[in-house]
């Protein structure tokens, strides 16, 4: 049984904050709340799985869900995925098959917003590893991860469910200015025409080069975790795109930045960039472009949330990463962290 709760092994009031308020705030997200433990156990007796500890913990919780350890009628350790209703779902399945295990976690079966897959290491995610020495390890799950739509096995219907990068900045491009012009001096004129200038290039009109790719846009630090007792790393909770692979990049820049150096952090931060452009074979110059206007929507989004800190987070990032004076923003290292 769960430690302290000796009748059921979950039950909302365990959960954490966010994910309880992200559950509220979505559609049916009451209902899975209420019927999450009954739920999870119908699941588990459907599938002929039983839950099993690690380290003491019958599950853990994400922003978006809860991952149940279980183990199956031979022995093999696997993971339970429930996760609050969303569009997302069906995606991350897709998404899973596609890669059937190269770079990504491997997903067993699904069904009913439920995921069964390959059980990793929760205590091993490159959120431990120095970042100096992380951009090899993401590197090499983003090659993985990379694969060229026109040469995966199956037909167009399987990655139909996935938004395209073009689509995105051809949005981006006509809703940014009103949304900009509605929070005055939030954030430079500057930023909002470097971000324009990539949706005008990397948009449906614009976008003349170029392979379409898979994409996990949330490749960020504690999305990477090891297979139990191997040197090797893949990815988890995939959001998914079809287009430029340089989308990815800007989760691993706005996490971690307290642990910029205290001298010249923006310009550390552009380097944290091509290390990791390099270490996956993209351009430099393309992910910091899709950086920076990721990171303008992210003030704009954050703001409309009423999120200020968040903003503020972001705001420092897309100034970095455009050559702007960071010295009239707040210090990098007082910034609320991204978690």
């Amino acid at each position: 049984m769960h430690p302290g709760n000796p009748g059921t092994f979950l039950s909302p009031g365990e959960l954490p904050a966010q994910l309880r308020h992200n559950a509220l705030r979505t559609p049916g997200g009451a209902a899975w709340l209420r019927e999450l433990e009954a739920r999870i156990t119908e699941q588990c007796d459907h599938w002929n799985v039983r839950r099993q500890p690690v380290d003491g913990q019958f599950w853990f919780a994400g922003h978006a869900g809860v991952v149940v350890p279980v183990v199956d009628a031979n022995g093999r350790q696997l993971a339970l995925k429930y996760q609050i209703p969303a569009p997302e779902l069906a995606t991350e399945a897709a998404a899973l098959r596609l890669w059937s295990g190269n770079g990504a976690v491997r997903l067993i079966r699904d069904e009913a917003g439920f995921l069964l897959l390959e059980r990793l290491d929760p205590d091993r995610d490159i959120a431990r590893i120095p970042p100096l020495m992380v951009g090899g390890i993401w590197g090499a799950v983003m090659r993985q991860l990379s694969q060229r739509v026109a040469e995966l096995p199956g037909s167009a219907e399987d990655t139909a469910p996935f938004e395209r990068t073009d689509a995105v900045a051809e949005r981006w491009n006509d809703d940014l200015p009103a949304r900009w012009a509605d929070r005055q001096g939030l954030l430079p004129r500057r930023l909002l025409e470097a971000g324009l200038e990539l949706c005008q290039t990397r948009g449906a009109v614009g976008r003349r080069d170029g392979d379409d790719f898979l994409v996990h846009a949330d490749l960020h630090y504690f999305n990477v975790l090891a297979r139990p007792e191997t040197d090797e790393y893949v990815a988890i909770d995939p959001q998914m795109y079809i287009g430029d692979r340089e989308f990815a990049v800007l989760p691993m820049l706005d996490n971690r930045l307290g642990e910029l150096p205290v001298r010249e952090p923006a310009a550390a931060l552009r380097a944290r960039l091509r290390q990791l452009s390099d270490a996956a074979g993209l351009d430099a110059d393309l992910a910091t472009g899709w950086s920076i206007v990721r990171a303008v929507e992210d003030v704009l989004s954050y703001s409309e949330q009423g999120l200020p800190q968040d903003a503020e987070r972001s705001l420092w990032v897309a100034s970095a990463l455009s050559h702007g004076d960071v010295s009239v923003l707040p210090d990098v290292h007082q910034l609320k962290p991204l978690v």
